[in-house]
């Protein structure tokens, strides 16, 4: 029979019939044109399973009784026991009400402890429908998503943060090592201290969601962090690729997510406001990362400098560059100083530099630089140019004076850049400093090459002078 005619017969509707279907409880047969046959066995079935649902007995109940699981009798009398326990409760609820009703209570001055004493004292069954008073636990895998890469975007901007103005180091995670790892491990230990101390992670709270326990409670340090992991391993595998490819539909059809086993995870409400915040906090971490490596390395003194205060801003620009990896820095009089040697676990690491080739003359008024010049003498066949010297001076003297986003700041950094390593002659004024750069060889026929002058002694001196007007 058709689907029309098993309705009509059966006195169910379609959707009932598709429901009963998909839960193995029915299998029709499918003629040649794919359109479902349904046999006077699948109507009597239908019909066993509508008195059984009428008398109130759980589907799953009925699907281990056809399945030869449980007997019909013995679930008959389990369900009655059940219906009982269901009547006395109902029969206290109605004696309570009537008591309430005659005491003409009102909810502003309801005595509920009196009540709730009154309903222990009838019985040691009595309902407590209230325990299921709560949210319900939702899957939401949607709001799953942007919460989880709200997280990642959060933690990554709090590691520019840290690593370039705090630390002040320019790539002390992110160049060496992949940055999802490096996320990983963070959100791995991070996200269970959020989730034991509020409830919830940046991303969970800008969407609306929560995680307790059955109780409604928040999770303890301990079961938070098991639920990361488990979520982790069990749904990422920790992000790697090929695993992910092919698993990332693996809880698709799932009610619940394993790793929530012990969990609730809850939707507080749907209010609109809430997808304004995350894109104006997307905005606000996209911005940070265009704007926070502007001022790491910004000069930390700023204005007219005295010797000291050049020295700290070249010494911090040093370390941000280069991880004091030059060898070399300015001490408080503004004179190269070499770097003491370095202890690693395998022995003293010593950088390999000679600071006599290079020299610093000040010029000041009222204790305050008006002239530097940075002097740097090559002996060697392979020259350096000095060029990261001339950029760190002036990042450290002129970008005192000039804002974090100048861009003439910014492409006469890059004109000392280029033309150092050509070895050429320049002068600029910027910002009333003038800037002059002389190169002065000898014994090279090509300088850039450094193609020597056979019998000729080999020199090549920068004289790199930065003069307030």
């Amino acid at each position: 029979m058709k689907i029309k005619e098993i309705e009509e017969r059966s006195g169910m509707s379609r959707a009932n019939i598709r429901f009963y279907e998909s839960e193995g409880l029915i299998a029709p047969a499918r003629d040649t044109n794919g359109y479902r046959d349904y046999s006077e066995a699948d109507l009597e079935i239908l019909q066993r399973i509508k008195l059984l649902r009428t008398l109130r007995i759980s589907l799953e109940e009925i699907k281990a009784v056809a399945n030869g699981q449980h007997d019909l009798v013995e679930a008959l009398d389990a369900h009655l026991l059940t219906l009982e326990t269901e009547k006395l409760q109902v029969e206290q609820a109605q004696k309570l009400c009537r008591l309430m009703r005659e005491d003409n209570v009102q909810y502003a001055s309801l005595d509920a402890q009196y009540y709730l004493e009154y309903l222990q004292s009838l019985s040691t069954q009595q309902s407590n429908v209230w325990k299921e008073d709560r949210l319900p636990k939702v899957k939401e895998p949607l709001r799953r998503i942007f919460a989880r890469l709200f997280d990642f975007v959060f933690y990554a901007v709090v590691m520019l943060l840290v690593e370039q103005l705090v630390v002040n180091y320019q790539y002390l995670i992110g160049y060496r090592l992949y940055p999802i790892p490096v996320l990983l491990m963070i959100m791995l230990f991070v996200e269970p201290l959020f989730l034991c101390k509020w409830g919830t992670t940046p991303g969970k709270w800008i969407v609306g969601l929560s995680v307790r326990d059955y109780e409604d409670r928040k999770l303890s340090y301990e079961a938070a962090l098991a639920r990361t992991w488990a979520m982790l391993w069990r749904n990422l595998l920790f992000y790697v690729p090929i695993y992910y490819l092919f698993h990332k539909n693996e809880y698709k059809n799932t009610v619940y997510y394993p790793w929530e086993q012990n969990t609730v995870l809850i939707l507080r409400d749907r209010k609109r406001w809430r997808i304004g915040l995350y894109a104006a906090l997307c905005v606000f971490f996209l911005l940070c990362s265009i704007v926070v490596p502007y001022f790491a390395v910004w000069p930390l003194h700023h204005g007219d400098l005295t010797v000291s205060e050049y020295a700290s801003n070249y010494n911090r620009l040093s370390r941000y560059y280069y991880q004091d990896g030059t060898g070399k820095y300015l001490d408080d009089e503004g004179q190269w100083t070499k770097t003491p040697p370095v202890q690693t676990a395998h022995g003293y690491y010593d950088i390999k530099v000679d600071v006599s080739k290079y020299h610093n003359e000040y010029e000041l008024q009222d204790g305050k630089i008006t002239k530097i010049t940075f002097t740097g003498t090559e002996e060697f066949r392979k020259l350096s140019g000095f060029v990261s010297e001339m950029r760190l001076a002036f990042r450290a003297f002129v970008g005192a004076q000039c804002g974090p986003f100048s861009k003439e700041f910014h492409d006469r950094v890059a004109q000392i850049t280029e033309q150092g390593y050509d070895y050429e002659d320049f002068s600029f004024v910027i910002d009333n400093i003038q800037v002059i750069c002389d190169v002065t060889y000898t014994g090279y026929s090509d300088i850039q090459n450094a193609v020597e002058i056979p019998g000729e002694e080999q020199s090549f001196t920068v004289r790199f002078t930065m003069e307030k007007l």
